[in-house]
C-alpha cells in the first residue's frame, strides 16, 4: 500500500548501522511468528505464511460439545473460521479475524435448527453480530481484525506517528432456553509499520500496533450459561521482513489485548484476555536504539507484556545508547550486544530485560565499555563474550548452556547468584558484587580469577568444581570452595582476605596441587584439605573441624601463625616456621595444635626464631619429625616425636612455655617413637619425664633439666650431651655414630636386666659415660673396637661419682677386637674397665722360637709395658703372616744361614784331615781355609791323629773359632760390616739389625 503521512518512502540504502566494525552480517533466514492463544477447548489455527498477527480465539460455545470457532490470521486478512455448527443444540461463537495489512473478516457462529449463525464482522476493525435470543440461542459473530498503519520500504525515515488499527469486538451470545450461546471472540489488532527490504529505517516517531478487540459476553441459560469469547491480541509495533537496519530515537510499541468476554452466568465461564503485541519483530536485524521499544500489554492492560524485541531467526544486533526496552527479548539464531564505535555505541548497556528463546547471546563491546544483565534470563543457546565486558547485575542470570569466555565475565550482584553454566574460553572471571556467586557449571576458562568484594563459591552438594588457573583474593572478599578443588594455579589473599576451603560438611573439598600465598586468612573447615599444595604463610591459616593439612608443603614466613585445632591433623604436610616470625607466647605466632587436633606424620622444620607450640593441646601432640634450631613450646603435655620414622636433628630448644594463668606449675615431656634418630644438640628445659619407645635419641646437647629417662627395649639413646636420672632396658652408647665421646647423667644411671651399654673403643680411647649419681649395672657391654694399632691395656668406659654398688654386667661382646688380644671388663668402686689382654700367638701352632717371641711379647704388654709401635702392628697378624714376623722378630733366619756354612765346613774338614786318608795333611788344611788362615803348631796333631776325646773337641773349638774369622775377613772384603764379637761354635753370630731386631735384641735376656 501507499505510504501514510509522515513515513518518508525510498532513501538510501546504505546501513549506517550494522554489524560490528561495518562488516556485513552472517546469512539469514526467516521464519513463522507464533503468537495465537487459544482458550481451553478452542484451538488457534495458525496456517498462513508469513505470519504476522493471529486473530482472537474464537468464543467459547454454551455447551462443551460445541466449540467456537478458531481465531483469524494472516498477513493477508483472512477471515477468522465459522464456529461450529450443532444438530439441536445452542450454536457456537465465532472467531475473531486477523490483524494486518486489512483486516479479517470475522468468523460467523454455527448453525441452530431454528436460526441461522450470526456473522462476524466484515471488514477491518468492524465488530461481529450478536447472538440472537431463543429457545435455541445463537452464538456471537467474531470481530473483524484491524488493518496495518503503514508499509514502509527500507531504507526509509519515519517521522510521523502510525498506529495499527484496533480490532472489532466480538458479538454477544444469546440467551433463553436451557443452553445460553457463546459471545465471538474480539479480533486482533493492526500491526503499526510493516518494513520490506534490507536498508536502514530511522524511526523518531511514535509507533503503535492496534489494541486486540474484545470478546462478546456469552448468554445465560436455564441450566448452562454461554462463555465469553476472547479478546483479539494486539498488533505489532513493527514488523521487519527483510534484514533491516533499524534505528529507533522515537516509540515503536506493540498494541494492548483484547478484554475477554465475562460469562453469561452458571455453568460457563469468562474468556481469554488477548495477548500484547511485539514492539520488533523480524529476523536478521539491526537495532540501534535510543528511545524506546515496548511490548504491550495483555487483557487490555492488566496482563503480561509481550517482548519487546523478538528475533526469529539468523543473525541479528542489538546496540544500547540509553534507550529503554520494556519487555523481554526473544532469540531464535543469534543476538550479538553490540556496544562499539563501529556499531554506532556511544558507552556500555544495561539490560534488565529477560532474554529467551533457544537463541545464542553474544557480547562485543570496545575496552572500557561493557554489557551489565539483570534479568532472570532463559536463553538456552549459550553465552559468548568476544571482547569486552560482560556483567551480570543483581537479578541478572546468563541463561542456559555454556559460556565461552574470551575477554571478562564478572559478577556485581548484591545477592545470591547461582551460575549453572560450563564456562570456558581465554578471558577472565571476577567477583565484583558484594553477594554470593556459586559457580556450579564445569570451569576451563583460562585467565586470571579475581574476588574483588563478596563471595565468590566453587560448587555445591551436587556439583564438584574445579578452579581452572590463577585466582587474587583481595580485602574484605572471600574465596571459598565448598566442593572440588582448587586446581595447579597461583592463589594469592591479600591482607584481610579469605580463602575458605571445605564449607559444607560431608563434601570434598581441596585445594589440590595450587599454590596459595596467604596474606589474609586461609581457613580449612569440615573435611577440607590442603591436598598437595604449596602454601606460603604471612597471615593466618586456620584448620578446624576434621581437616587436614595431607602432604602440603607450608611455609610461615614474617607474622605467619599456621594453627591446627578441634580434631584437625596436620596429616603428613611438611610444615616450615621460618625467621621472622614472633615467638614466646602461647598463640603468639609460627604453628600451634590446641583442643584434641593431631600432628600426623607431618615433618616440623623450625627454623631459628620460630615457635612450634602445643601448650594450648588436651593432653600432647604426635608429630612425624622435628628439626630446626627454633622454639617448641609444650607446656604441661606430651610432645611425641618419630612418627614419620625420619632421622633429624634439632638444635633448639624445648621448653614450658606458654603456662597458662592458673594452671600451676606444668612440666611438659617429651616421647621418641618410630625407627628413626631424632638428635637434640640444643639445651632444652623441658621438666617433665623424656621416654624413648622407638627408634634412637641422640643427646648432644642437654635434657638435664627433664625428671628422667627411661629407655624401652629395642631402643638406644646416646650422645656426648647431658641425661638426667636414667633407666635403661634397651641400649645407652655415648658417642655420636662412631665417634668417641663422652656422655653425662646429671642423677643415677640404672641398666635393666636385658640391657646393652655399648660402647666404641678406638686405640686411644673409648666411650665413657660420666654419672654424677650412683650406677646400677646389668645387661651386657658391647663393644666396638675401630682399626687401629691398639697399644693401651685397659679403658674406663663408665664412671660413677656414687659409686657401683658392687654390681657388675653380666657379659662383654666385642666387634673386630684386634687379633691377638682378648677382652674383659674389670670394676673399681666408681669404674668399669674395659680391659684388653694379649694372647699372641695362642692357637696358632707356632714353632718353639716364634712362640717364645710372642710369650715375650705378651708377658710385656700384660705387665704393664707399653707396645712400641713397631711391634704393636704384629698384634694385627693371624696364621702364615704372624709365623713369618715373629721368626724374623726372633733372629732364626740369619742364625740358620750361618749353621748351615759350618756344618759344610765340619764336613770339608773331616774330609781334607781324616789321617786315614793318604796325602791329606797340613797343606790342605790351609789351603781349604785360604785367606791366610794358618793353623798353630799343635792344632793338627790331634787331628791327625784321628783321637776320640777331649782333646779333638777343643781342636775343633779352636779350629772353628779360626774359620769364622776367616769367613769375617772375607764378608769385610766384600763390604759387609765385620762382627765385633765372635761367639763360641754353635752360638748366633751378630749381624746388622733392622729396627724390629734391634727392639727384639733389647728384649732378649743376656746369656750368663
Amino acid at each position: 500500500m501507499a505510504a501514510r503521512a509522515g513515513v518518508t518512502a525510498g532513501g538510501s540504502a546504505a546501513r549506517p548501522f550494522g554489524p560490528r566494525n561495518g562488516q556485513p552480517g552472517r546469512g539469514r533466514r526467516r521464519s513463522i511468528l507464533l503468537a495465537g492463544t487459544a482458550l481451553a477447548g478452542v484451538f488457534a489455527v495458525l496456517t498462513a505464511e508469513p505470519v504476522l498477527a493471529d486473530g482472537g480465539a474464537g468464543g467459547r460455545s454454551g455447551n462443551v460439545n460445541l466449540p467456537g470457532g478458531s481465531g483469524g490470521t494472516g498477513f493477508s486478512g483472512a477471515a477468522g473460521s465459522d464456529g461450529g455448527g450443532g444438530p439441536i443444540s445452542s450454536a457456537g461463537s465465532g472467531g475473531g479475524g486477523g490483524g494486518a495489512a486489512g483486516g479479517g473478516a470475522g468468523g460467523s457462529s454455527g448453525q441452530t435448527q431454528n436460526l441461522p449463525g450470526r456473522s462476524g464482522g466484515t471488514t477491518p476493525g468492524q465488530d461481529g453480530l450478536d447472538g440472537v435470543d431463543d429457545t435455541f440461542p445463537s452464538g456471537g459473530g467474531g470481530g473483524a481484525g484491524g488493518a496495518n498503519g503503514a508499509t514502509v520500504a527500507a531504507p526509509s525515515s519515519i517521522t510521523s506517528d502510525v498506529t495499527g488499527q484496533t480490532g472489532g469486538n466480538g458479538g454477544r451470545g444469546g440467551s433463553g432456553g436451557n443452553i445460553g450461546a457463546g459471545g465471538g471472540g474480539g479480533g486482533a489488532g493492526g500491526y503499526g509499520v510493516i518494513v520490506t527490504g534490507t536498508g536502514t529505517i530511522s524511526n523518531t516517531a511514535t509507533i503503535l500496533g492496534g489494541a486486540g478487540g474484545n470478546g462478546g459476553a456469552g448468554g445465560t441459560g436455564a441450566f448452562v450459561s454461554g462463555f465469553g469469547g476472547s479478546g483479539g491480541d494486539g498488533g505489532v509495533g513493527l514488523l521487519a521482513t527483510g534484514a533491516a537496519t533499524i534505528v529507533n530515537s522515537g516509540t515503536i510499541a506493540g498494541g494492548q489485548g483484547g478484554s475477554s468476554g465475562l460469562s453469561g452466568g452458571n455453568g460457563g465461564g469468562n474468556g481469554q484476555g488477548g495477548l500484547g503485541g511485539v514492539g520488533i519483530v523480524g529476523a536478521d536485524l539491526t537495532i540501534v536504539n535510543s528511545g524506546t521499544i515496548s511490548g504491550g500489554l495483555a487483557f487490555n492492560g492488566l496482563g503480561a507484556r509481550a517482548d519487546a524485541i523478538t528475533l526469529t531467526g539468523g543473525t541479528n544486533f542489538l546496540t544500547s545508547n540509553g534507550g529503554t526496552l520494556t519487555g523481554g527479548i526473544g532469540i531464535t539464531g543469534s543476538l550479538t550486544l553490540l556496544q562499539t564505535t563501529a556499531g554506532g555505541a556511544t558507552g556500555s548497556a544495561s539490560y534488565a530485560n529477560v532474554f529467551s528463546g533457544s537463541g545464542a547471546l553474544i557480547v562485543d563491546t570496545d575496552a572500557g565499555k561493557s554489557v551489565t544483565l539483570t534479568g532472570t534470563n532463559t536463553y538456552s543457546g549459550g553465552t559468548t563474550i568476544d571482547a569486552g565486558t560482560l556483567e551480570i547485575g543483581s537479578g541478572g542470570t546468563l541463561g542456559t548452556g555454556a559460556v565461552v569466555d574470551n575477554a571478562a565475565l564478572v559478577f556485581n550482584a548484591s545477592g545470591a547468584l547461582s551460575v549453572a553454566n560450563a564456562i570456558s574460553g581465554s578471558g577472565t572471571l571476577q567477583q565484583l558484587g558484594s553477594g554470593t556467586t556459586t559457580l556450579t557449571g564445569a570451569l576451563s576458562y583460562t585467565g586470571l580469577t579475581t574476588v574483588s568484594a563478596g563471595k565468590l563459591v566453587l560448587g555445591d552438594t551436587t556439583h564438584s568444581v574445579t578452579l581452572p588457573g590463577d585466582a587474587t583474593v583481595g580485602s574484605g572478599s572471600t574465596l571459598a570452595l565448598a566442593n572440588g578443588s582448587l586446581g595447579t594455579g597461583t592463589i594469592t589473599t591479600s591482607v584481610g582476605a579469605g580463602l575458605v576451603v571445605g564449607t559444607t560438611a560431608g563434601l570434598t573439598a581441596t585445594v589440590g596441587s595450587a599454590t596459595v600465598l596467604n596474606g589474609g586468612t586461609t581457613a580449612f573447615q569440615n573435611s577440607g584439605s590442603a591436598g598437595t599444595a604449596t602454601l606460603t604463610n604471612t597471615g593466618l591459616v586456620d584448620f578446624a573441624d576434621t581437616s587436614t593439612a595431607a602432604s602440603a608443603q607450608i611455609t610461615n614466613n614474617g607474622s605467619g601463625l599456621l594453627q591446627f585445632r578441634n580434631a584437625s591433623t596436620a596429616g603428613s604436610a611438611t610444615i616450615t616456621t621460618n625467621s621472622g616470625a614472633p615467638g614466646g607466647v602461647l598463640d603468639g605466632a609460627g604453628t600451634i595444635f590446641s583442643g584434641s587436633a593431631s600432628g600426623g606424620t607431618s615433618r616440623q622444620i623450625v627454623n631459628a626464631g620460630g615457635l612450634l607450640d602445643i601448650t594450648a593441646s588436651n593432653a600432647g601432640v604426635t608429630i612425624g619429625s622435628l628439626e630446626g634450631a627454633g622454639l617448641v613450646g609444650i607446656g604441661g603435655k606430651i610432645l611425641t616425636v618419630g612418627a614419620n620414622d625420619l632421622t633429624t636433628t634439632f638444635s633448639g630448644v624445648i621448653q614450658n612455655l606458654g603456662n597458662q594463668p592458673g594452671s600451676g606449675s606444668l612440666a611438659g615431656g617429651l616421647t621418641k617413637i618410630g625407627t628413626g634418630t631424632l638428635t637434640l644438640s640444643g639445651n632444652s628445659t623441658y621438666t617433665g619425664a623424656t621416654t624413648v619407645s622407638g627408634g634412637s635419641l641422640i643427646i648432644d646437647g642437654s635434657i638435664a633439666a627433664s625428671s628422667g629417662l627411661v629407655v624401652d627395649a629395642g631402643t638406644l639413646v646416646g650422645g656426648t650431651g647431658a641425661l638426667p636420672s636414667a633407666t635403661i632396658s634397651g641400649t645407652l652408647s655415648p658417642g655420636t655414630g662412631t665417634a668417641i665421646g663422652t656422655l653425662t647423667v646429671a642423677g643415677n644411671l640404672s641398666f635393666v636386666a636385658g640391657s646393652t651399654y655399648r660402647v666404641d673403643v678406638s686405640p686411644a680411647s673409648a666411650d665413657l659415660t660420666t654419672v654424677t649419681g650412683t650406677a646400677t649395672l646389668a645387661g651386657s657391654v658391647s663393644a666396638l673396637f675401630q682399626a687401629g694399632t691398639y697399644i693401651a691395656r685397659n679403658y674406663v668406659i663408665l664412671s660413677a661419682g656414687g659409686g657401683l654398688g658392687g654390681t657388675t654386667f653380666t657379659s662383654l661382646s666385642t666387634t673386630a677386637l684386634p687379633a691377638g688380644f682378648v677382652s674383659s671388663l674389670s670394676y673399681t668402686t666408681t669404674d668399669v674397665l674395659l680391659n684388653l689382654t694379649a694372647v699372641l700367638g695362642a692357637g696358632q701352632g707356632l714353632a718353639a722360637n716364634p712362640q717364645a717371641v710372642a710369650g715375650a711379647l705378651n708377658a710385656y704388654f700384660n705387665g704393664g709395658g707399653a707396645l712400641p709401635p713397631a711391634f704393636a702392628t704384629v698384634f694385627g697378624l693371624s696364621g702364615a703372616p704372624l709365623g713369618a714376623a715373629l721368626t724374623q722378630l726372633s733372629g732364626e733366619p740369619a742364625t740358620g744361614a750361618q749353621t748351615a756354612a759350618l756344618q759344610s765346613t765340619n764336613s770339608f774338614l773331616g774330609l781334607m784331615l781324616d789321617p786315614f786318608v793318604a796325602g791329606r795333611g797340613g797343606r790342605a788344611v790351609r789351603h781349604a781355609v785360604g785367606g791366610g788362615a794358618r793353623l798353630r803348631p799343635g792344632d793338627a796333631g790331634p787331628l791327625h791323629q784321628g783321637a776320640a776325646g777331649p782333646g779333638r773337641r777343643a781342636a775343633l773349638d779352636r779350629l772353628g773359632r779360626r774359620l769364622w774369622r776367616a769367613l769375617d775377613r772375607r764378608r769385610q772384603c766384600r763390604g759387609r760390616e765385620p762382627r765385633s764379637r765372635q761367639p763360641r761354635l754353635g752360638h748366633r753370630g751378630r749381624r746388622r739389625l733392622s729396627p724390629v731386631h734391634r727392639d727384639a735384641a733389647r728384649l732378649r735376656p743376656r746369656r750368663r
